[in-house]
């Protein structure tokens, strides 16, 4: 068979295969096993660059039964990860970064196993977590299925980490009725399901029971519910963010704020309470430092040297949609607070200050991620915006008429863009509810 493959490609996939000489035999030991595998392994790698994962990980999985390597586990792996089966794929990484290798491994082995806690990194978090509930709790003769297998009791009120999309969860006891409930979960979504078991009409014996389980009979259900995220903590979080602030809009009336004000630095404080695992309010704090431009219309008839100067403040209530805690995805928050800018000019002869005060509001959107089960960095961006009700002008500095022309004005809408980045930290708190 003839592979389209470039001759750097093909170069780099049988260095790979060479290393598949060197390694622990699983079966039998012969040539025969050896250039099998080595070849399965090479379609698996093929198949896998054209990106049909379903025969790439049948053909790395028929290569590791024949030939212990590194490399089949690793594109076993990687396959399963595209298959969407994250459990069965982070298992696999996990074997493959657990291996030792004699010094004398080949170079494609050390590499594979070093790749393993990377690429399991990537995803780890994004591993759907599902909770099954019972009630009532203890019941006898207990029997639980998840998606037709199995379940030990023992996982009862326990996070077990499921594949992404739908899940059918059974439970039946003595003397109840069966009772089924279906679940979707996303990447990163921690649910918990609760199944109410109820009296089975008529009494039905655990005998009976056990021939309509065997049949596969639906017997009537009871009224379940699933309980969206549960996964993450409601509790106190706190924060700083650092970014870039460009101002826009007018000072006040007929006073653009680009003639006065360049793009400055912003910082922010922040604190608050996770009140659910996906809402939360807090309290900020931000201050802008902008540059305030010397040639400004505030120094119309000034010709001399003067030491520019414009800081901001914001301080507010916000409410947050959140990511659940610890894990990847994106937040929202809306916002209002009181909003002061002051500008100020001193040089030779020259003392003058513009004081801006009024009320704003702002929205911010982002995205969290993970740096552990309390810490977490988020890029975000920030519009703030609104209309300052007071706005005193002072000061000896070229054109007084400036003054009474700024006391006149009408007020006029402003903005403030900031893009930065955040670092919070959660408290440990008490598990969420809805």
């Amino acid at each position: 068979m003839r592979l389209n493959l470039s001759r750097a490609r093909w170069s780099a996939a049988s260095l790979l295969l060479a290393a598949l000489g060197f390694g622990a035999p699983l079966a039998a030991q012969s040539d025969g096993d050896k250039a099998a595998a080595r070849r399965l392994a090479q379609d698996a790698i093929v198949a896998y660059r054209a990106e049909r994962y379903e025969e790439a990980l049948d053909k790395a999985q028929r290569a590791q039964a024949l030939y212990d390597a590194p490399v089949h586990l690793l594109y076993m792996a990687r396959a399963l990860v595209k298959l969407g089966r994250l459990v069965e794929a982070a298992e696999t990484y996990r074997t493959l970064g657990r291996l030792q290798l004699p010094a004398n491994a080949p170079a494609p082995f050390r590499e594979a196993i070093e790749t393993a806690p990377v690429e399991l990194a990537a995803f780890e978090a994004k591993i759907p977590l599902l909770r099954i509930e019972v009630s009532p709790a203890g019941a006898p003769g207990l029997e639980l299925w998840l998606d037709g297998q199995p379940v030990s009791s023992a996982l009862l009120g326990v996070e077990r980490p499921v594949d992404p999309g739908e899940h059918r969860i059974k439970a039946k006891a003595a003397g109840k009725a069966a009772v089924e409930q279906s679940v979707k979960l996303g990447l990163g979504e921690a649910r918990t399901v609760q199944l109410a078991l109820t009296s089975q009409p008529g009494g039905a014996s655990r005998k009976d029971q056990g021939a309509d389980s065997a049949q596969g009979s639906a017997a009537p259900e009871a009224p379940a519910e699933a309980v969206p995220p549960t996964g993450a903590e409601t509790g106190f979080f706190g924060g700083l963010r650092l970014g870039i602030t460009v101002p826009s809009g007018d000072l006040y009336a007929e006073a653009p704020a680009t003639d006065t004000l360049g793009a400055g630095a912003g910082l922010e404080l922040r604190g608050g309470y996770r009140l659910t695992p996906r809402w939360a309010g807090a309290l900020f704090v931000a201050g802008h430092f902008l540059r305030a431009k010397d040639d400004s219309p505030l120094l119309a008839g000034y010709d001399g040297d003067v030491q520019p100067g414009a800081t901001g403040a914001l301080l507010g209530v916000e409410g947050l949609f959140l990511a659940p805690r610890g894990r990847l995805g994106p937040f929202l928050g809306l916002g209002l607070g009181l909003e002061s800018l002051d500008v100020k000019y001193a040089g030779e002869g020259c003392q003058r200050e513009l004081k801006l005060r009024g009320v704003a509001v702002r929205a911010t959107g982002g995205l969290q991620i993970p740096l552990g089960k309390s810490f977490q960095v988020s890029p975000f961006v920030t519009l703030s915006g609104g209309s300052f009700t007071t706005h005193e002008l002072s000061g000896q500095c070229g054109d007084e008429t400036l003054i009474a022309a700024a006391a006149d004005a009408d007020q006029a809408s402003h903005s403030l863009f900031t893009l930065g980045a955040e670092l919070s930290y959660e408290l440990p708190g008490r598990r969420g509810g809805r």
